[in-house]
C-alpha cells in the first residue's frame, strides 16, 4: 500500500492542493456543478489523485456520482465521473497498491428512496479503468449518506468511521473490514446521539492495541465539544476525555 496524504483546502466549487515531494502549487477547477473532494494522495509517479463526488442538481445527493480527479507532474489533469445505474454514490478514500493500481471506498445509495446503502470497494488501474469492483454489504439502517466520515487503514484493517440517521437521530458508527476488504464488525453507538457530530481522525497506540480517535460534537458537550475516543481494535470503547 503507498499512501502519501496531503493537505487538501475546499473553497465553493474549487480545491487547492499542496505537495511536499515537490514545490507547492495550486490549481483551480472550475466547474458548473457542486464538486467535493474526500481524500487526496500522491502516488509513485508524483501524480495528484482525489477522490469525491458531483452534484448536478444543488446539493440534491440523489443526483451525486462518484468523482475522481489526476493532476500529473507536469500539470495535466484528467477528471473521471463514476455513475452506478439507480444509485447515487461518492467516494471517501484512495490509496495507491503496490501493483501501482488504486483502490477507492465510497459509500453507495440505492432507489427508490436513496435512504438504504452500503460501501463500494473499486480497484482501477492507471488509465482510471474499473478494474474490481465489490459491494460490501451490512448496513442497513435509515440514510447511509453519512456512512463514511473518515477511511484509515491501520495495519491488515481498514476502519470506517461515519454515522447513521436512525429516525432523525444522528449516531456514530466504527466498521472494520479485513485486508480482502470484507466487513468484520460493525458498532452502532446508541448512548452517543447527536445532531451534527463526527469522527475528526484515528492514529493507532504505539501497542497497537487501541486506536485514538478524535472526534467533534461526540461528547457530552460539558467540558467541550471535541472528544477523544480510546477503543481497543475490536471497537470496544475504552475511554472518552473530552477537550
Amino acid at each position: 500500500m503507498y499512501k502519501k496524504s496531503l493537505i487538501t483546502v475546499i473553497i465553493l466549487h474549487f480545491f487547492v492542493l499542496v505537495g511536499y515531494s515537490q514545490n507547492s502549487f495550486q490549481l483551480f477547477f472550475p466547474s458548473s456543478y457542486n464538486e467535493w473532494l474526500w481524500d487526496v494522495i500522491e502516488d509513485m509517479d508524483n501524480n495528484i489523485i482525489a477522490v469525491g463526488a458531483r452534484n448536478i442538481q444543488d446539493y440534491y445527493r440523489e443526483s451525486n456520482d462518484g468523482m475522481l480527479w489526476k493532476i500529473t507532474p507536469k500539470g495535466d489533469t484528467i477528471s473521471k465521473v463514476f455513475s452506478f445505474p439507480d444509485t447515487a454514490s461518492h467516494f471517501c478514500y484512495i490509496e495507491q497498491k503496490l501493483n501501482g493500481n488504486y483502490l477507492i471506498i465510497g459509500a453507495i445509495e440505492y432507489l427508490p428512496l436513496y435512504k438504504t446503502g452500503d460501501l463500494i470497494v473499486l480497484e482501477i488501474n492507471n488509465q482510471l479503468e474499473i478494474v474490481s469492483q465489490k459491494i460490501v454489504n451490512g448496513f442497513d439502517y435509515y440514510n447511509t449518506y453519512n456512512l463514511i466520515h473518515h477511511v484509515k487503514h491501520i495495519g491488515d484493517s481498514y476502519y470506517i468511521f461515519g454515522s447513521g440517521n436512525f429516525n432523525g437521530d444522528n449516531i456514530p458508527t466504527i466498521s472494520k473490514l479485513d485486508a480482502n476488504l470484507n466487513l468484520i464488525k460493525h458498532v452502532i453507538f446508541w448512548d452517543w446521539q447527536c445532531s451534527s457530530g463526527y469522527f475528526m481522525d484515528c492514529i493507532p497506540a504505539i501497542d497497537s492495541e487501541n486506536l485514538y480517535i478524535f472526534t467533534h460534537g461526540l461528547t457530552d458537550m460539558v467540558n467541550g465539544v471535541n472528544a477523544l475516543w480510546v477503543t481497543d481494535t475490536a471497537l470496544n470503547v475504552v475511554q472518552i476525555k473530552d477537550f
